[in-house]
């Protein structure tokens, strides 16, 4: 499945293991990067096989569409 590079310049580095968000080919789902972090206080909304992961916010709000718009609408 081929995958569509949607990280924003800023967080591209040359090593290779930095955060990113990638679109999947039909654009429906997302692959991010980032940090896995323990659950905490949102371990009981977590499956088996999901993951908690830290990020920071630019990097989806530089990605644009819906979350830049949510974003904007909830003041953060």
């Amino acid at each position: 499945m081929a995958l569509k590079d949607l990280t924003p310049a800023k967080f591209h580095c040359g090593l290779g293991q930095c955060p990113g968000v990638y679109a999947e080919e039909d654009g429906r789902y997302l692959r991010i990067i980032g940090k896995s972090i323990e659950a905490g206080e949102l371990e009981k909304r977590v499956g088996a096989d999901e993951s908690v992961i830290r990020i920071d916010r630019a990097l989806l709000n530089n990605v644009g569409g819906p979350f830049s718009r949510f974003f904007l609408r909830m003041g953060l």
